[in-house]
């Protein structure tokens, strides 16, 4: 199919990609490009044809079970050492994570834990996801098992009620994700953070609601002597009024 993962290519690349092809004994075909509907059929003959469930491990090729294959493409050997250098690749060893065909979910998580990304909320590809999200808080909790603390969260708008929830205890001095740590003043800035920094997004649709504390009534105001912000509401900003129980100068609003 004709799609963006080839843009970098041209009629260079597909010559020298032909000439691998022939160099190893696969010679003879044609490049051509496939509609959408060509290039989806022979994956959905493979996962629901029942009539090829007894040929599990073949290759397909345009809806058929394709019998003459090259030696080294059903090389178990050869497999082995493709897989090995992959894994080398993206630096993670799936076997150590795999016993008997089932997955160790909790060395996986140790691994993800070990090899932590800036990101932590969802990643979805036309309305479908493709990375679940974590939350950061839970991810630097020590005294949780590595698969609680790297517990996926599906939607938006769940993560973000989770993280809520520990906001409401009050706002960290800094980041606790652990390849983050930057500084934070309060609960506002800990929530453009997490947007910011960790892709931790609002849901786009306006079906979607949450529940969050109103701040209309608050907003952040700092001394004319240059002292410190303070968090307090819009009727303090007169010099007789108290700012967290003392009185303060006139004050400059920040917005």
């Amino acid at each position: 199919m004709n799609t963006n993962l080839g843009r970098h290519w041209d009629e260079d690349s597909l010559a020298t990609l032909q000439a691998q092809d022939n160099k190893v004994g696969y010679s003879g075909w044609e490049f051509r490009y496939k509609t959408l509907s060509q290039g989806c059929a022979t994956h959905i003959v493979a996962a629901f044809d029942p009539t090829i469930s007894g040929y599990n491990g073949l290759y397909l090729e345009d809806c058929t079970i394709f019998k003459t294959l090259q030696s080294w493409a059903s090389d178990p050997e050869a497999a082995k050492k493709l897989w090995t250098f992959s894994e080398k690749l993206v630096g993670e060893n799936s076997h150590a994570n795999v016993r008997n065909g089932v997955l160790n979910w909790s060395n996986h998580c140790k691994w993800h834990l070990e090899n932590l990304t800036m990101r932590c909320g969802l990643l979805t590809f036309g309305y479908t996801l493709a990375i679940a999200g974590y939350c950061p808080f839970c991810v630097s909790d020590e005294t949780l098992s590595p698969s609680q603390r790297m517990q996926q969260w599906m939607t938006k708008s769940t993560l973000l009620n989770h993280i809520d929830k520990h906001l409401e205890t009050g706002a960290k001095k800094e980041c606790p994700y652990p390849p983050c740590r930057v500084a934070l003043m309060n609960v506002a800035d800990s929530r453009a953070h997490f947007q910011d920094a960790h892709c931790i997004e609002e849901p786009r649709s306006n079906c979607v609601s949450r529940k969050r504390k109103s701040e209309d009534h608050e907003e952040y105001v700092q001394d004319t002597n240059g002292e410190t912000l303070k968090y307090v509401s819009k009727k303090a900003k007169n010099e007789d009024e108290k700012v967290q129980g003392r009185i303060v100068g006139p004050t400059t609003v920040i917005r």
